[in-house]
Order: structure tokens, then sequence, then C-alpha cells
């Protein structure tokens, strides 16, 4: 009962306290300032502010209600426009989901392309390697006719062009570690053969050609055997022996050809040679000359004199054609036969020089 007592106690002067803080807070307010000091009293004015506040709770309700169709309305539309909103999110979401799966696949396109772009590079170099290998690999069989029974002229040329890519093929060290190479090889090594021969048989006959007499041996070696120093490149490259047989043959007939020419030449010259002086003339001034049997004198006018034979030299520029001479009834000296045969020389190593380079060093250019 005490202890009861005691905590009423407590409580009622905790609610004096809490009253006296609200007396001052109240104190402090303007409206309540207002009131008392115009002496009005505090209930009465309380009981009018609380009937306004009411009053302002009524008309508010009645507002309330005389809007409450239209606000039923803005609510219904407000719903709808939280349901479009939610769609549209849902639908941009969607969206959002489905763009980063483009980008994905559109990475993943792009990656897929690079890809496909290097094996179309790398497939087109391999097919571009074995287009090559297979051109040269392959035997044609019109080329091994060709080549068989062909007639050996200008048009056998490309054949050999073609035969020589595959004889260097064969002879790559890659190209003998394949099987196309094994079954390739006795079939290129016999062509090989058959060409050569045919070509070494060709280029033997138009050398000896070069014996027929009243041939023009210049003009046979431009327009004849010029055409054909590809067969004499192959044959060097891939038949030596038969290289050298016709190089052996060509330095044989072209040495009796031009030991028969020169002969001739210096022999029909030295017949229309003349005597510029005799073993009775004197070359210089006139002298006497003593004799057993009297005295006399010998002029050598017909004689040359020292100081003018170099004009002779001088005026030769050509090797002298006998046949000309011949016809003309003239003769010719010592010295003019001498400057025509070396003329004619010199012009006739720089002719053959010429053609031999052209024709026998044909292995450094000719494919």
């Amino acid at each position: 009962g005490t202890s009861g007592m005691a905590a009423s106690a407590a409580e009622a002067e905790l609610l004096a306290e809490d009253i006296d803080d609200d007396l001052r807070n109240f104190e402090q307010d303007e409206l309540v300032k207002a009131a008392l000091s115009k002496g009005v009293d505090l209930r009465e004015y309380a009981k009018q502010v609380d009937d306004e506040l009411r009053q302002v709770e009524r008309d508010s309700i009645l507002d309330y209600i005389k809007e409450a169709e239209e606000l039923a309305t803005l609510h219904t539309q407000i719903r709808q426009c939280d349901s479009i909103l939610d769609n549209m999110e849902s639908m941009l979401s969607g969206f959002q989901g489905d763009l980063a799966d483009i980008s994905k696949e559109i990475k993943h396109l792009q990656d897929e392309s690079i890809s496909m772009n290097i094996r179309l590079r790398n497939r087109k170099a391999v097919e571009g390697q074995l287009s090559d290998f297979i051109t040269q690999a392959v035997i044609p069989p019109q080329l091994v006719t060709n080549i068989c029974a062909a007639e050996v002229n200008e048009a056998y040329i490309e054949y050999v062009v073609e035969l020589n890519t595959k004889v260097r093929f064969a002879k790559q060290e890659g190209a003998q570690r394949t099987m196309a190479y094994r079954d390739i090889h006795a079939d290129i090594d016999k062509l090989r053969t058959r060409a050569a021969q045919r070509m070494r048989d060709f280029l033997l006959q138009k050398v000896g050609t070069l014996r027929k007499r009243m041939t023009n041996v210049q003009i046979l070696q431009q327009a004849v055997l010029l055409k054909f120093k590809t067969f004499y490149a192959f044959l060097v490259e891939h038949a030596p022996d038969k290289a050298a047989e016709v190089l052996e043959a060509y330095n044989q007939t072209m040495s009796s050809i031009f030991l028969r020419h020169f002969r001739a030449h210096v022999a029909d010259l030295s017949r229309m040679r003349t005597e510029g002086a005799t073993k009775s003339d004197v070359v210089g001034e006139e002298a006497e000359s003593m004799s057993f049997f009297g005295q006399g004198k010998h002029k050598g006018e017909g004689a040359f004199k020292v100081g003018d034979r170099a004009h002779v030299l001088d005026a030769m520029h050509t090797p002298i054609i006998p046949a000309i001479v011949q016809r003309s009834g003239q003769s010719v000296y010592e010295e003019e036969i001498w400057s025509s045969v070396c003329t004619l020389l010199v012009d006739t190593v720089c002719s053959e020089a010429t053609f031999c380079s052209d024709f026998f060093g044909a292995s450094n250019g000719a494919f």
C-alpha cells in the first residue's frame, strides 16, 4: 500500500511538470499572447477554434464528396498510367535484354567473320600452291604427244618450255618427297630423254646445213639457229652430253668453213696481186750500178717509196671482194691484201662472238 501511494505521488508530480512545460510553451505562442493581452477567455477561444476546425473539416468532406467521382476517375487513370508505365518498364527491360543479346550476337558474328576471313585467305593460299603443284605434277597427254611425235619447229619451243618446268619441278627436293613424284618421275625422265634426242638431232641437222656451198652463214645463224637457242639451253641443263655433241659439231663445222673461206679469199686476192717492185728496182733515190759489161742507171719509178706506203693502208676500210676486183680487171697490192684479210678476220670474229654469246650462252636466260 505504501509503495502504491508513492508511485501515485510520483506520477502526479511528473504530470504537473508536463503541464508547467506546456504552459511555458503556450506562453511563447503569438496567438496565445495576443488572446491573453486582450483578456480573451481561453476556454471560449479554444472552443471557437475547435468550431472553426470542425467547420473546415465538414467543408473539406463536402468538397471531397463533390469531387469524389472525378477523384475516382483520376484514381483509375493513375492506376492505368501505373499499369502502362509498368508495361513500358517491362518492355524497355526486354529491349535492354534484347540489345544485350544483339550486341553479343554482333560480337560473335564479328569474331566469326574474322575467323572466316583468315580461313579464306589460308584456303586461297593453299589453293594457289596446290594448283601450282598439280599443274607441275600432272603430265597432260597432249604434251606427251607433242614431245614425242610433233614436228620439231618453232611451235616445239613451247612444248620444251612446258617440259622444262616439269623437269625442274621433279628435281626439287620438296617434290621428291611426295607421292606424285614417284608416279611421274619415270615418265618425265622418258620425256626428257626423248625431247633431248630430238632437239640434238634437229640442231645437228641445222649445223650441217652450214657446210653447204654458197650458204650465207650469218643469215642462217640469225634467222634459223638463234630461234632455237632454247633447245641448246635445255640440253645444257638436262642433257649436257648432247649439248657437248652440238657444240663440238658446231666448232668443227665453223672451223672448216672459216678455214676454207679465208684460204679461198687469200688465194683469190693473191692471183690478182701486182708487184710494186721487182728485184731489179731500187727503192729510194736512183743509183748507179756497175757491172762487168758496162755501166747503167736504174730508176725506182715503178717501186713504192718508203714515205708513200702508208697511203694504201689509210685508204682501206672494208674487205676486198675478189669477184668485183676481177670483173673490173684491177690488181691489188700486197698491203691491200693484208689489210683486207685483217679486216675480214676482225669482222668475222666479232660476228661469231656475238652469235656464240647469244646462242651458246642462252642457258643463262632462255627460260
